[in-house]
């Protein structure tokens, strides 16, 4: 590398929303491309969620021994027919790019 060239780096969850918005930049087809995974995440929402509606939820963390909660918020999308609680443990995937929340039983 040369002392003109920079190294840039990004967490992985970044980075794979960064390539997932690139898709087809450059390219010589036009035909659609996997998105990668950002990876599902267990969360817990802040308050509750109606159905069929959006809020927001606080990323868990692994630790030693399991989850913790963390400060980080997301908007989340619920497309299920049914309301969850606020405080309530939850799964999180990206579907077309959003975040969608699904309820984890007990």
């Amino acid at each position: 590398m040369s002392s003109d060239e920079e190294l840039v780096a990004f967490n992985p969850d970044d980075a794979d929303l960064i390539l997932s918005q690139l898709e087809g930049v450059g390219g010589e087809s036009i035909a659609p491309t996997q998105r990668p995974r950002r990876g599902d995440k267990f969360a817990k929402t802040v308050a509750a969620i109606a159905a069929d509606a959006t809020g927001n939820c606080y990323l868990r963390i692994p630790t030693d021994t399991g989850w913790t909660d963390s400060a980080a918020s997301v908007l989340v999308w619920n497309e299920s027919g049914a309301a969850i609680p606020a405080g309530k443990k939850v799964i999180l995937f990206t579907i077309d790019g959003r975040w969608c929340v699904f309820d984890v039983c007990p």
